[in-house]
């Protein structure tokens, strides 16, 4: 009756409002001097990580490398309000950009364009509105589910599927990655082992300076991954009660594996500078040309006016771009939730996972109007976010503003950045 569903449809109380926006507990009962700087520290270090990763996932996703750096600003800021764990890093992940690259592909741009279908567009203008507009759909599906309260529905999906997917991706990923390390062309295939084979029928093509510079990358990266993994640690160190090691020396080592910790973890970044000057050097001052080493190119500077995502313009596609969402809003949701209920567990936490989904629907319905394309949870930035000391959500802010700061301050030192390196980045990513 009328009465019964007064009662039902009641106004929302302080409790609703700290379990749909867990931020004000956060504030609430934030600890200035216990938290403040391990989430300073850990904003910062997943920033400055962030920065690479996002301009090498966008161009696996076959988008200016720009627009990995949009996709990072929004969604974590909006995530970190509405989110439940305190130590997930939002942003473009590997297997969500290869799904982006297929769902771009599949509709052939260059050819729709010579077939008169878009006027004045250019393949890579509608490359990225078609993205974002994944983007709004993949967050609207993902918010609906969450209102939905679907979450359960995530420990349905066995999880060798998963693990088969995930190794799939990973070979297809790092095989679609061999052009930039190459240096020369090679035809998109259906079939990866076609891609393998043409690429080794053509190894004499293999331009010199993106070869050795990507075999070099990619030694580094698995190199400094190793050395962090064996020795390099945040946390304290337990001495036996009997040992006889001085005060002094347990100081002096801690700060060593702390040292090696964030050095290991900017590795990234740090092959990304060396890489970037070396590649200016070679065209400034020894007359490179792209063709013996493809760069990046001129990088705009800011941030671009919002803009709604086009939904009228591919009115005709949506069927296929809805498919395309629903893929990606599942595989971002079961990557996001597993690397979030680990590190929630391993803090005495609980995920809920009807919140997370609500949580990364809203930080894609918000990317997607600031030139964003999908994003959700990473494991590699996570673990770094975790291991640099995280403490609340506030650290995603920070990761966010540090990288808003480089899109609109240093965006011009990318001009020279190579692609082989970004594509050293993305096959060492997926290789773990």
């Amino acid at each position: 009756d009328a009465r019964g569903l007064r009662e039902r449809i009641r106004a929302p109380n302080a409790e609703d409002l700290r379990r749909w926006v867990p931020v004000v507990d956060t504030v609430a009962g934030y600890k200035v001097k216990d938290w403040l700087m391990g989430d300073i520290i850990a904003g910062i270090t997943v920033g400055v990580m962030l920065v690479p990763q996002g301009m090498a996932y966008a161009l696996l996703a076959t988008l200016p490398p720009e627009y990995g750096l949009y996709a990072s600003v929004t969604p974590l800021f909006i995530y970190a309000i509405f989110g439940s764990s305190q130590h997930l890093a939002v942003g473009p992940v590997a297997i969500v950009s290869l799904l982006v690259a297929d769902s771009i592909g599949a509709h052939d741009f260059p050819a729709r364009i010579a077939a008169g279908e878009f006027p004045g567009e250019t393949a890579a203008d509608l490359a990225v509105q078609f993205a974002a507009l994944l983007m709004c759909i993949v967050g609207v599906l993902s918010a609906l589910l969450g209102l939905a309260r679907a979450g359960m529905l995530s420990s349905f999906l066995s999880h060798s599927v998963l693990v088969g997917f995930t190794a799939g991706a990973a070979c297809v990923i790092a095989l679609s990655q061999l052009k930039h390390l190459l240096g020369f062309r090679i035809p998109k295939s259906h079939f990866p082992i076609e891609t393998l084979f043409y690429a080794l029928a053509h190894l004499p093509e293999t331009k010199p300076a993106p070869a050795i510079m990507g075999v070099l990358a990619i030694v580094y990266l698995v190199a400094a991954r190793y050395i962090k993994r064996r020795w390099a640690s945040t946390k304290p160190i337990v001495i036996a009660e009997d040992s006889n090691r001085s005060e002094f020396s347990v100081k002096l080592e801690r700060a060593g594996r702390m040292f090696l910790f964030f050095f290991c973890s900017m590795a990234a970044l740090e092959v990304v500078i060396i890489g970037t000057l070396v590649a200016a050097h070679l065209h400034q001052d020894k007359g490179y040309t792209a063709s013996e080493l493809s760069v990046v190119g001129a990088v705009p500077s800011g941030f671009p006016p919002p803009q709604a995502p086009q939904f009228a313009k591919f009115s005709n596609m949506f069927g296929d771009a809805f498919v395309s969402a629903l893929v990606i809003t599942i595989l971002g949701f079961m990557e996001s939730f597993a690397v979030a209920d680990t590190y929630a567990r391993k803090h005495n936490r609980k995920i809920d996972a009807n919140q997370e989904l609500f949580a990364l629907g809203l930080s894609n319905i918000f990317g997607s109007f600031f030139n964003g394309y999908p994003v959700t949870g990473g494991f590699s930035r996570t673990a770094v976010n975790e291991g640099a000391g995280a403490r609340t959500s506030l650290a995603a802010i920070i990761s966010s503003l540090i990288v808003l700061i480089v899109i609109f301050l240093l965006t011009e030192s990318f001009e020279y950045m190579p692609n082989t390196i970004l594509a050293s980045i993305v096959f060492v990513a997926v290789s773990s």
